[in-house]
């Protein structure tokens, strides 16, 4: 949809009092015509040209604050596909800047989606510089903006609803859990206590997109979400012991295979069958259940079988060998007690 569409729909929702003198109308009519202009020389990777000419837009006199937010949000829009295609950071800051003045012209009243879809869009660019103060070793930089991507969704979802706008409510969603996911990593000096409680939004978020990216409806989106929530699952196992996270974590894993196959991504249908197998063999012991520790060692063989494992983590190749010797040794064990 072309930026003139858009906001052509957005003005039914203004009072016609609102309407600005057919001068000022020209004026945005040329400005949007830029920004589609825009987009199509981003679509043919001219870069330079793309900034120009919104640029251009936004030099025009006498815009109206819901054309020249929407045209600036439009240029955010494209800085942060340009910042993600080259990898860098300058275009990634300037849509940071450029999303926030756009959402500061917006009125989220008058024009709610796109001023939600700012917002929602502000949370992947600090999400995206976030993860890259990870890969410097500042994680407190890194924290901060986890915190202010946070923020960016849930801005978002005042607006995105679950009946009116589901897909783009879900994909919020989605995102509002892998950031507080993602923030559990640089959060670690403020204590378990805060972590659990982050994941634990996590995990809510992902099962409400779930609601949305159902297996009948989007299967590979629910398989996806479906393994992020088996690793928090996890991580909450890890920090606070006990068989109910474990358990969790296993069904959430086993619901993965539902869908994918060793065929359609063998890199991550190994990491399932790992965590399957070291999750059932924990599980097994505890219980003393031999049918779960035979299929421990049935998920553990298939994550041995993978070169996944073999050529680039052999260490967790080595650790699929002790999960099926620790089972196969506690099967002999209770069938001798018995």
């Amino acid at each position: 949809m072309s930026l003139r569409t858009s906001f052509k729909k957005s003005l039914l929702a203004v009072s016609l009092t609102a309407f600005m003198s057919s001068s000022a109308m020209a004026t945005d009519e040329a400005a949007l015509k830029l920004a589609d202009d825009a987009m199509a020389a981003l679509k043919q990777g001219q870069i330079e040209e793309t900034i120009k000419l919104y640029d251009d837009a936004l030099a025009q006199e006498q815009l109206s604050d819901p054309v020249k937010g929407q045209v600036m949000s439009a240029k955010a829009n494209a800085l942060l596909e340009i910042a993600w295609a080259t990898r860098q950071d300058k275009p990634l800051l300037e849509a940071i800047d450029t999303y926030n003045t756009a959402i500061g012209i917006l009125d989220a009243k008058t024009s709610p989606i796109i001023w939600a879809s700012s917002n929602s869009k502000l949370g992947d660019a600090y999400r995206s510089l976030a993860f890259g103060k990870y890969n410097q070793n500042k994680p407190e930089e890194g924290a901060e903006l986890y915190n202010s991507a946070i923020d960016a969704f849930k801005a978002a979802l005042t607006v995105f609803e679950k009946d009116t706008n589901p897909v783009e409510w879900a994909t919020a969603q989605r995102a509002l859990g892998q950031v507080n996911a993602n923030s559990d990593t640089y959060n670690a000096i403020e204590g378990k206590a805060l972590n659990a409680a982050r994941l634990t939004e996590a995990a809510n978020a992902f099962k409400a997109a779930m609601e949305v990216f159902t297996k009948e409806a989007d299967p590979v989106s629910w398989a996806g979400l479906q393994f992020q929530l088996g690793d928090i699952y996890t991580t909450l196992h890890q920090r606070q012991g006990g068989t109910l996270w474990l358990e969790k974590s296993v069904l959430a894993h086993k619901n993965v295979l539902e869908v994918l196959t060793e065929k359609d991504n063998p890199s991550v249908w190994a990491q399932v069958q790992y965590f399957i197998g070291n999750g059932l063999v924990e599980l097994g012991a505890v219980v003393k259940n031999k049918e779960m520790l035979e299929d421990a060692i049935t998920a553990s063989k298939l994550a041995t079988e993978s070169d996944y494992f073999k050529n680039i983590f052999p260490e967790f190749y080595e650790r699929n060998q002790i999960n099926i010797q620790v089972a196969e040794n506690l099967i002999k064990k209770y069938e001798a007690e018995e």
